[in-house]
């Protein structure tokens, strides 16, 4: 989680599928619409400083300074609104990836805090597979070479041959 606050949501189950950018978690908004309101007021307030300023300052009747200073409160009021609105989008969780749910560390009303753990997701799409080779056969195994591999289910894959060690294992 990139913010606090309580689950509100959580629309998959354990061992579902979810697809790249499927939502994980919602988290309550709590205050956080407030404070963007709060925020975007002090823009506008800021906005209309800068532009009177910016006027009186043609006009000879307001010094450098002083329009400077309007100048950085509404930066500063920008970026206030675009933090608000950052940890509002911080509060819906998304799949970075399709994966499978593994695991659910929280449940609907448990409160979490900035970097807890909402999911385990595991991307299963693609599979390393690790063998052995007999001494007299590591001649017949190269680098990109296709290999083959029978499943404990029974089912057959096919890749190739990524990394051949030195070491015998």
């Amino acid at each position: 989680a990139e913010t606090g606050g309580s689950i509100e949501l959580l629309p998959f189950t354990k061992g579902q599928r979810i697809a790249k950018g499927e939502v994980i978690a919602e988290l309550s908004a709590d205050n956080r619409l407030a404070n963007l309101a709060v925020a975007k007021a002090s823009q506008v307030q800021a906005q209309n400083e800068y532009t009177a300023a910016n006027k009186l300052r043609k006009q000879g009747l307001q010094s450098q300074t002083a329009f400077n200073t309007a100048a950085a409160k509404l930066e500063s009021a920008n970026a206030q609104v675009q933090a608000a609105e950052l940890e509002i989008g911080d509060t819906v969780l998304r799949a970075p990836f399709d994966a499978l749910i593994d695991n659910l560390d929280v449940e609907v009303g448990d409160f979490i805090d900035r970097g807890g753990r909402i999911a385990t997701l595991i991307d299963n799409s693609k599979l390393l597979i690790t063998g052995s080779v007999p001494q007299k056969n590591i001649l017949d195994v190269k680098t990109g070479s296709q290999a083959s591999a029978t499943l404990i289910t029974g089912e057959a894959l096919n890749g190739t041959v990524r990394y051949i060690s030195s070491m015998a294992d």
